[in-house]
């Protein structure tokens, strides 16, 4: 079963509601990148903000979790595994120190699923140097009596990959190419690995929006897909359940509790998550599903505006004027865009510093040199290797190019053709700021550059990170 598209009215999902969804959210959130509204299996709509789109494989982060529980369902139905075998038993305790594994032997592939190993930390974050990722995470100690306490963990989604990798012998996206993501449509994923060439069961996956979607449809299909069942119905009962308590929750808050690695909702919703708005909610009650992507810190608000703005209205689609209103939302949906740097083109100083080059200071970045050739719209830099890289800028559009590895998003993967997104504007005489979106992650930076009469001085900002503190400035001179 592939998605096809249908009228929104046809499902009873009035446009205007759609539309107010999406203006709204344009207005609220910055930045989402893409989403899809399926209801009763069909597309009613979706929207990529240029210069996402629909083909970019975009990185998923933690709805990835709810992808490696999948696996580890599949695993049980072919009885490889048992969700309450004990972890202690798939690895050697007595080989590397694994003496808290030893002491608490009742921990079980139940416990890893549901968050509640008993850690009062995450037993994979920080790595310890010279220390291997699964020794870290056995290492750690088990405070609490397994599954009586909940810990977002990701050494316990990292285990389910390293579990089902030894029983199976294969990795992660090995074993659900044609249990799951060929049964799907899903091709040419990707999956980042750990230094232990195993398939990151917390996050790294890469699939397109649409993907999202599907993976949400089989649950609310209650794991069947083209007359095939490819999870089994007892299994998406289990892991769409609430499972344990997370703590104390406002009562107005969407988390209302956790499952084998999706999060329950309210109204019997529930969704895979991951980190900065990638959704995928499914909601049995009305038989719909949302995907999306984005970048952004209050991922919170693309929830709330859902149940405040779509939720209501559906099957409430009495109009005089439905024509109008799906040709105004098709319309809209089709010129959607992420705003670019505001500012001119060109200001007095170009003249002065057009191809012209600068000679960077040490950085981490690994800049070694950069010019500018503003008439060409041309930024060209040298690594510290000697590779050298043309980026081409955009003025109140986006200029796509290829990845140039000297980021973190642009590592672990292979590249996809011309995912890096570029725009630029001077915003006072002397500073030219471009901004840059990384096509297959949710991140996004701006490098803000400062001219001064003989160097430049640029400061990287981004605008969603795992990390707190800030880039220092690059500084480069002139070179004559």
């Amino acid at each position: 079963m592939s998605l096809r598209c249908r009228n929104p009215e046809s499902q009873g999902v009035p446009s205007d509601a759609i539309l107010r969804f999406v203006q709204r959210i344009e207005k609220e959130v910055d930045s989402v990148h893409s989403f899809v509204l399926l209801r009763n299996g069909h597309v009613v709509a979706n929207g990529w903000w240029h210069p996402y789109s629909l083909e970019f494989k975009q990185e998923i982060y933690s709805i990835t979790k709810s992808i490696t529980s999948t696996a580890i369902g599949i695993a049980i139905s072919e009885g490889i595994i048992r969700i309450d075998d004990l972890v202690s038993s798939f690895f050697d305790t007595e080989q590397i120190n694994f003496k808290y594994l030893r002491k608490n032997k009742n921990l079980r592939i139940r416990h890893l699923l549901t968050m509640s190993s008993g850690h009062n930390v995450d037993a994979l974050w920080p790595i310890e140097k010279g220390m291997g990722w699964t020794e870290k995470i056995l290492s750690t100690e088990i405070k609490h009596t397994p599954g009586t306490y909940f810990l977002y963990n990701e050494g316990a989604s990292y285990l389910l990959s390293v579990i089902l990798t030894r029983v199976t012998g294969y990795k992660l996206i090995d074993y659900l190419r044609p249990r799951l993501f060929e049964k799907l449509g899903i091709n040419n994923l990707s999956w980042e690995e750990s230094p232990e060439n195993i398939n990151l069961g917390g996050w790294g996956l890469r699939i397109t929006t649409e993907d999202i979607a599907k993976f949400g449809q089989l649950y609310l299909q209650n794991g069947m897909w083209n007359k095939q069942q490819v999870i089994s119905p007892q299994w998406v009962s289990a892991a769409r359940s609430h499972q344990i308590s997370i703590g104390d929750t406002p009562k107005d808050n969407w988390e209302w509790g956790y499952g084998y690695q999706f999060w329950t909702l309210k109204d019997n919703a529930y969704a895979a998550c991951g980190a900065f708005g990638q959704y995928c909610i499914v909601m049995p009650n009305e038989k719909l599903v949302l995907a999306t992507t984005a970048g952004t810190n209050s991922s919170q608000s693309i929830l709330n505006i859902l149940w405040e703005e779509l939720i209501p209205y559906l099957n409430n689609t009495r109009s005089n004027s439905k024509t109008v209103k799906i040709t105004e939302l098709n319309k809209y949906l089709s010129t959607l865009t992420l705003p670019t740097p505001k500012g001119t083109n060109s200001v007095s100083i170009v003249r002065k510093f057009n191809n012209r080059c600068f000679s960077l200071e040490p950085n981490k970045l690994g800049i070694k040199e950069i010019s500018f050739y503003f008439e060409q719209n041309v930024i060209k830099i040298v690594k510290e290797n000697n590779s050298r890289h043309t980026l081409l800028v955009g003025y109140k559009s986006w200029a796509m190019n290829s990845s140039i590895g000297i980021w973190p998003w642009e590592h672990g993967h292979k590249f996809q053709k011309k995912s890096l997104a570029i725009s630029g504007a001077w915003e006072s005489d002397n500073i030219y700021t471009t901004k840059l979106y990384f096509c297959d992650s949710p991140h996004s930076i701006i490098l803000r550059f400062q001219f001064t009469i003989s160097q430049i001085l640029i400061e990287e900002h981004h605008h969603i990170s795992f990390e707190t503190h800030p880039n220092p400035t690059l500084v480069g001179n002139l070179i004559d």
